[in-house]
C-alpha cells in the first residue's frame, strides 16, 4: 500500500498574498492553511498555529494519537493550491524498508479528504505521490500498489 502526500486543489479562502511596492513581501496560503487546521481540529487533532515558510508558503504541524504530522500549503494563485503532507514520525528506515504508512497517518488523510470534499471551499482536490507523478492525480490518498516509476 502507498500513499499520496500531496495535494493540487481549488480553494476558495480570497488571495491573502501580502504586497509591499509592488513585490510580494508575504507569500499567500495562510487562509488555506487555517481553514484545513479547523477541518483537521474537526477530525480531532491537535492543530498548531500555521507559520511563514518564504517562497513554500505556509506550514504547520498536527498531532493525532501522538503521531505528529506536517502540512504545507503553496498557494500558486488566488484559487489554486499545493498541499504537502508528511508523517514526521515515520523514521528514514521506515521509508528505506519498504514499510507500509503509518495507520493513523493513512486514517487522517483519508478522513481529511472526506471533509474536504464535503466543505464548499475546496474544489477538484487530486492527490498525487508527487508533482509529475505520471498520473492524472487521485480522488483520495491511498493507493494499492507501487508509485509510478518516471521513464527517461
Amino acid at each position: 500500500m502507498m500513499i499520496r502526500e500531496m495535494v493540487e486543489l481549488q480553494a476558495d479562502f480570497g488571495d491573502d498574498v501580502v504586497e509591499e511596492d509592488g513585490e510580494i513581501g508575504q507569500f499567500g496560503g495562510r487562509n488555506i492553511a487555517l481553514g484545513l487546521g479547523e477541518l483537521l481540529a474537526g477530525l480531532g487533532c491537535e492543530v498548531s498555529p500555521p507559520v511563514y515558510a518564504g517562497d513554500h508558503g505556509w506550514a504547520f504541524d498536527f498531532r493525532s494519537v501522538g503521531r505528529r504530522l506536517w502540512c504545507q500549503v503553496t498557494q500558486m494563485d488566488e484559487k489554486e493550491a499545493i498541499l504537502v503532507f508528511k508523517d514526521v514520525s515515520r523514521s528514514f528506515g521506515d521509508g528505506f524498508f519498504g514499510r507500509p504508512p503509518n495507520s493513523i497517518y493513512v486514517d487522517v488523510l483519508t478522513r481529511l479528504n472526506t471533509a474536504m470534499g464535503s466543505d464548499p471551499r475546496f474544489r477538484a482536490v487530486l492527490w498525487y505521490f508527487g508533482r509529475g507523478d505520471g498520473t492524472d492525480g487521485a480522488e483520495g490518498p491511498m493507493a494499492e500498489k507501487a508509485k509510478p516509476t518516471s521513464r527517461r
